[in-house]
């Protein structure tokens, strides 16, 4: 089979795929990564309790700026440079990669430099200084990290591979190594390291291929101009979804750290579904250039976003603190206030997704920029006022604030590029989270969980078909015509 053949719509223009078929892959493979992945942090963070996950959890939050340094929204454009590409151009492919990857590789050097210094100078004691410095190896694994590529070609079964198997790998070190609190090292060499492999091997896979990529630092320059505001995005939106841990450290304790942690894992669950719907929309959002088109794509990606994440914010209130205890146990219960705020938040989150991530398939990234970033100067201001006061709670309080104030400015940028909001989308997709969150204040305090989750999901699934918003989801799935 010839390259062009092999290759996604982007590219390659084969066969008709629907962005369906890619939500199905990319869903059924997050589904197998979450519930291993899920299953894996779970277990680190009963065996080492709030202390040793407390470590875990501010490395990785000091840690996710030094990755957005290597990712630098390159990801985004590179989605967008292979979703519009010429048929056959597969020269083109090979360059765009191998000049990323080679870009990548150098960011990560420095990155993976600054990162292990600033890790021994903020650790307490020796072993989370250690534990810290190895959370580094995933500036490497990012910086050869090839799911953007398959998301441009539109082979999201490889996305969903490459996660599911990161997520298996951790899951058998975490359960095989991990047994109590004095394992923070080898924990944290299982989160280093998954990563690391599972990309690797892509890179192999690649490389078999297309042919090894060669870099050439000439090129560079080209790929830093888009991309720089897109990082610049990227940088602040982490100043309002990690900063809190870090203040957290400062201003209260590392147990503290931890129950804010262990509700960050819930809802990494709760917007695990757009992790799935977004990159199987994203090539179509890219491609579209028409206001018309534009506002069409949307509006299917609207549609199933607002399907999915409106009954997270509805059942929020009441879920959190059964949520908490069945998974992570007595000693965490003290989260379960910050959580209710969180899985808000995954609502809100939901929503502006909706509007603000087709403003960066539309090359609007520098609008998007100035939203965000007024989002995260909101957002230290309200942690330096909460934290200290409120604890867990205040850090949560203040995301949620900052992620509403981003869903008005990207509502408004959207309505200024497509003319809609949506408004026959959101009278489909109301009524399925109402229902959903009315069924779960009657039920899930007199209720098990393992009773009334499907309680609520039936419910919100009965009300999504009478209201339309099956139908609707459906067709949003369904790709558009050429």
């Amino acid at each position: 089979m010839r390259p062009s053949e092999r290759l996604g719509p982007g590219v390659g223009r084969p066969r008709a795929q629907t962005i369906g078929r890619n939500t199905l892959a990319l869903g059924i493979g997050q589904a197998v990564t979450l519930g291993v992945n899920f299953a894996a942090w779970v277990h680190l963070s009963r065996a080492l309790g709030p202390e040793g996950f407390g470590v875990l959890t501010l490395g990785l939050a000091i840690l996710s700026y030094f990755l957005l340094a290597v990712t630098l929204g390159l990801d985004v454009v590179g989605v967008r440079e292979i979703a519009r590409a010429p048929a056959g151009d597969v020269g083109s492919l090979r360059t765009l990669v191998a000049n990323v990857l080679g870009l990548r590789l150098a960011l990560a050097l420095v990155a993976t430099a600054l990162y292990v210094g600033i890790a021994f100078w903020v650790a307490g004691t020796a072993p989370a200084a250690v534990a810290l410095a190895v959370l580094g190896l995933q500036l490497v694994a990012r910086a050869v990290q090839l799911d953007w590529v398959y998301q441009g070609i539109e082979r999201m079964w490889v996305l969903a591979l490459r996660t599911a198997g990161a997520a298996g790998l951790l899951a058998g070190l975490a359960f095989a190594l991990v047994r109590d609190g004095t394992d923070v090292v080898v924990a944290a060499v299982a989160v280093g390291a998954a990563p690391l492999v599972a990309n690797g091997l892509l890179l192999g896979a690649y490389a078999g291929e297309f042919g090894p990529p060669r870099p050439r630092a000439g090129a560079w320059r080209a790929l830093l101009v888009p991309a720089l505001p897109l990082a610049a995005s990227a940088f602040v939106s982490e100043v309002y979804y990690n900063l809190d841990k870090i203040m957290l450290e400062a201003l209260r304790t590392t147990a503290e750290v931890g129950l804010y942690g262990a509700g960050y894992k819930v809802y990494a669950l709760a917007v695990a579904p757009a992790a799935a719907l977004f990159p199987a929309f994203f090539p179509t959002l890219a491609r579209a250039g028409t206001q018309a088109e534009r506002a069409d794509a949307a509006r299917r990606f609207a549609s199933a976003l607002l399907l999915i994440g409106l009954p997270v914010l509805a059942v929020a209130p009441f879920a959190a603190g059964p949520v908490l205890a069945l998974l992570f146990g007595p000693e965490y219960a003290a989260g379960a206030p910050a959580l209710q705020l969180l899985l808000a938040n995954a609502g809100v989150v939901y929503v502006a997704m909706a509007y603000g991530v087709p403003l960066t398939a539309w090359d609007r990234e520098r609008a998007y920029f100035v939203v965000v970033a007024a989002g995260a100067a909101l957002n230290v201001a309200l942690n330096l006022l909460l934290i200290g006061r409120f604890g867990t709670a205040g850090a949560a309080s203040a995301t949620l604030c900052t992620e509403a104030s981003i869903l008005v400015g990207m509502a408004v940028l959207h309505r200024r590029e497509t003319r809609a909001l949506y408004a026959g989308t959101w009278l489909r997709t109301v009524p399925p989270a109402v229902t959903a969150g009315v069924v779960a204040w009657a039920v899930c305090d007199v209720w098990p969980v393992g009773a009334w989750v499907p309680a609520v999901v039936a419910a919100w699934a009965l009300a999504a078909a009478l209201s339309g918003g099956l139908r609707s989801f459906r067709d949003a799935l369904r790709a558009p015509r050429p």
